[in-house]
């Protein structure tokens, strides 16, 4: 009898652990992977590696888990959301760019591609950089408001998925409640 009650305490404490474990990675893998789409390059990078490392953590915990364990069934669910939101946002980078391609003004540029041709010609290829700088400063300025809506649209539909799915994954993971099968 004591040696049952030692098994119940065993299994009871495992699950809390995997219980906590769960609920510290959907936080760190949200908040990583929405903190990487921020427009600022230095904490979008370091994001986007805590982002890598906690998915390595994922397939590590998925791996080590008992077979349908509440464990493996939510690393599973964060693993494929994280490889869906990934094929989202190359299909909603595509319809970026395409809007992109179509709003942009060009103008701009024409006095900029006289000057670089000239600079060209004269085989004068010191101040090409300079030129450029230039005119891509000349250029975004004139564009920023196409620039924010690409970002828009390339972004916010996969921080929306992000967050429906970590919410509802969330939510079951409180509960110690599994994903249903056709949820994952």
């Amino acid at each position: 009898m004591q040696d049952k009650v030692e098994k119940i305490k065993t299994i009871i404490y495992k699950n809390k652990k995997d219980h906590l474990k769960m609920m510290i990675i959907y936080f760190v893998f949200f908040v990583s992977l929405s903190v990487a789409v921020i427009p600022i390059s230095g904490a979008s990078v370091f994001a986007l590696m805590i982002g890598v490392c906690t998915l390595a953590v994922i397939y590590s915990l998925r791996m080590n888990a008992e077979e349908d364990s509440l464990l493996e069934n939510h690393a599973t669910f964060l693993i494929r959301t994280f490889w869906r939101a990934n094929l989202y946002l190359l299909i909603t980078s595509f319809i970026a760019m395409l809007y992109l391609l179509i709003s942009v003004d060009y103008a701009p540029l024409s006095p900029c591609i006289e000057v670089l041709n000239k600079h060209i010609e004269k085989a004068d290829i010191k101040h090409i950089p300079k030129v450029i700088q230039v005119c891509n400063e000349i250029f975004i300025e004139t564009n920023m408001i196409n620039i924010k809506i690409m970002a828009f649209i390339a972004f916010s539909p996969i921080l929306l998925y992000l967050l429906v799915r970590c919410v509802k994954g969330w939510t079951l993971i409180v509960q110690h409640k599994m994903v249903p099968e056709d949820r994952l």
